[in-house]
């Protein structure tokens, strides 16, 4: 008896081949490999059931597509061995799945959810750390933004502390009868830091810088009854006027007797601006006594430093 076989029929074509193998009714081989020595040898993939134009002359209704085209739909026929001949054509099972099931594909999932979670929270609080560092480097620069600041107001006033200026006069004696500037003989500048501050033999002292100045006067008064001697400072700027007596010494005459009233050194701190002019101008008074109608003021010195610089 012929064994039964397959035709393979090109549903698109009308045309038909061989299969060596008859497949039970119902089933579908998953791969068909055709071996005829002709241009339609290669693999068949099973693709669906359903009908077809040849379906009537088909075994079943198992479609197939040859190799990668998908254009030809393909379905087999049964045939004799005689007209099989020497070719083959063969039902071959697809290697059965052997990864993963389900649960554990959900599982792995699961995990991977749970890992990105993971990463997406680490990432937050690597943001936040960056985020916090920024606003720490902020502060920083703010902090040392403020702190140079102050170093160089700092740094100012060590300049303006640093600045010293002292300036004496000089005057062996002066006799005057009206009111007088107190002038000198010689001037030196004991300290000098270029303040620029000057003092003037004709008793004029400049300002170099603004600040508070420090000044002092030593002399030594002769002095009749009823005579006296007020000196006053005298600032360009009219600061301390009412308050601008430095020096007041007096010998008084009172019912035939006489005593004095001596300060004849004194010294005062005073606020000037710089470029701003002082003098110490000198009062004589007279009294009963006998004399030569002027006023004499022996071994005079006068200094003015300064004492701090404003800024």
């Amino acid at each position: 008896m012929q064994k039964e076989l397959l035709i393979l029929f090109v549903a698109s074509l009308g045309i038909a081949w061989v299969h060596a193998v008859t497949p039970s009714p119902g089933y579908c081989c998953p791969q068909i490999t055709v071996a005829l020595g002709t241009d339609e040898d290669g693999t068949y993939t099973f693709l669906a059931e359903g009908d077809g134009p040849a379906s009537e002359r088909c075994q079943n209704d198992c479609l197939y597509s040859k190799d990668s085209n998908k254009t030809a739909v393909y379905c087999f026929e049964a045939v004799t061995s005689e007209d099989l001949g020497e070719g083959e054509v063969q039902c071959e099972a697809i290697k059965p799945f052997s990864g993963p099931t389900a649960e554990e594909l959900l599982k792995k999932l699961e995990k991977l959810q749970k890992d990105f979670e993971a990463q997406v929270n680490e990432t937050k609080a690597l943001k936040k750390e960056v985020d916090d560092i920024k606003e720490d480097d902020s502060k920083m620069e703010t902090d040392i933004s403020n702190m140079l600041t102050e170093v160089q107001a700092l740094d100012g006033r060590l300049n303006y502390t640093e600045m010293r200026h002292a300036v004496c006069g000089y005057k062996n004696d002066m006799h005057f009868k009206e009111k007088k500037a107190l002038f000198f003989e010689r001037v030196y500048d004991e300290v000098d830091t270029n303040t620029e501050g000057s003092l003037l033999v004709d008793g004029t002292f400049t300002a170099g810088v603004a600040g508070v100045y420090f000044i002092t006067v030593e002399t030594m008064v002769a002095l009749g009854r009823g005579e006296s001697v007020e000196g006053f400072i005298e600032l360009s700027s009219g600061s301390y006027a009412d308050d601008k007596r430095f020096i007041f010494t007096k010998k008084h005459d009172v019912g035939g007797t006489d005593w004095a009233r001596d300060q004849a050194s004194a010294s005062r701190y005073v606020t000037m601006a710089a470029g701003e002019t002082m003098q110490i101008m000198l009062t004589p008074a007279f009294g009963s006594a006998v004399n030569d109608g002027t006023m004499d003021i022996l071994q005079t010195t006068m200094c003015v430093s300064l004492y701090s610089a404003s800024g």
